[in-house]
């Protein structure tokens, strides 16, 4: 989610996929995959520890970065994903419509050569037994 204005009089809307329409609560639900999520879990007793984190498992939208302050514990860790993943996953698999995209036109494919097999002539159990149609 990119909801993270917490510090501000009135939080900001962005207009992100996997965004919560501008609320910085989901009601317990995820943002719209694709969505980089950000996670922060702030304790109001000083005892009890702070969370924060990054995570792709609900897809990449926007990179992200959470960096501690400077008087934070030594053992908090810089979490993010600032590298454009994109740029490194295959077209096909990017979102879930890529690949609804990649089934239709190979089922467009497969529809043109069974019209010109039939066209020549040829039964569409002879096609299947060439291989031509799956």
């Amino acid at each position: 989610m990119v909801d993270s204005a917490l510090h501000q009089a009135k939080p900001r809307k962005f207009k992100h996929h996997g965004d919560s329409d501008g609320k910085l609560a989901c009601n317990g639900l995820i943002g719209t995959p694709p969505a980089t999520l950000d996670e922060i879990t702030l304790q109001g007793d000083k005892g009890k520890t702070n969370f924060y984190g990054v995570s792709l498992v609900d897809g990449y939208i926007v990179p992200v970065s959470i960096t501690p302050s400077k008087n934070i514990n030594s053992k908090c860790n810089i979490e993010g994903c600032l590298k454009d993943v994109k740029s490194l996953c295959p077209n096909e698999l990017q979102s879930l419509e890529s690949v609804k995209k990649k089934e239709e036109e190979e089922a467009k494919k497969k529809e043109v050569q069974l019209k010109a097999v039939k066209a020549d002539g040829k039964s569409a159990e002879e096609v299947k037994d060439n291989g031509a149609i799956y």
